[in-house]
């Protein structure tokens, strides 16, 4: 006797678990809800700063800075160093994985100094 006894059948459960239907249906959908002439790259960078500035958040960080620019300030700021240090690693990682994909190798520090730009930019308005 397996899992799959319920009578539904191998090929009915699996057909529910396939992740290329999923992906294919979120493709589908983010398309028809970009505007015309919008590429993929930019919904996915819109989508990724809101999900960093929500991580800040969920983190105890301000609510307009994002998770990037978070981890560089605190690199800087923190109290304690072995919390600097964490901070130091995470900002590593994610530079790190910006040099390799973004051609963006210090990402977290230029996150930081957009963030300071936009503060500065809505003080004056």
């Amino acid at each position: 006797m397996t899992f799959f006894d319920t009578g539904l059948g191998l090929s009915t459960v699996s057909g529910w678990l396939r992740w290329d239907g999923w992906r294919d249906s979120l493709l589908e959908a983010a398309n028809r809800a970009l505007p015309d002439g919008a590429i993929e790259e930019e919904f996915t960078e819109a989508v990724l700063f809101v999900l960093s500035i929500r991580l800040n958040g969920l983190t105890g960080g301000e609510r307009d800075m994002t998770f990037s620019a978070r981890c560089h300030l605190s690199t800087l700021r923190a109290r304690w160093w072995p919390v600097r240090a964490l901070w130091a690693g995470m900002s590593a990682v994610i530079d790190l994985y910006c040099a390799a994909f973004r051609n963006e190798p210090t990402h977290c520090r230029t996150a930081w100094r957009n963030h300071r730009r936009r503060i500065r930019r809505l003080n004056r308005l």
